[in-house]
């Protein structure tokens, strides 16, 4: 039999295995464990899905409001107007 009449499996088996190189991903720490490692990737999945997601033209920084209260109440109740200027805006 030839290599090509084997049975391989699933098309999307052989590009997992292919795809996926545990190698390369995971990396022992100095006690043998991988949790760094998995944290990471998680890490690093989480951050492209929410670069993936986010909307094209987003414009970052703080948006900044002033507001200019100015406070009358002395010219108000000034008589130079007759009747004063707080009577005239009231009505």
């Amino acid at each position: 039999m030839n290599d090509d009449d084997e049975p391989k499996g699933y098309t999307w088996e052989v590009d997992y295995a292919d795809g996926l190189n545990i190698r390369d991903v995971l990396h022992e720490d100095e006690s043998g464990s991988i949790e760094k490692s998995v944290a990471k990737l998680i890490l690093d999945t989480k951050r492209e899905k929410r670069f993936n997601n986010r909307p094209a033209k987003v414009r970052l920084g703080i948006m900044r409001y002033v507001y200019l209260i100015i406070d009358c109440s002395f010219s108000m109740a000034d008589k130079s107007m007759q009747p004063s200027g707080l009577l005239v805006t009231i009505k």
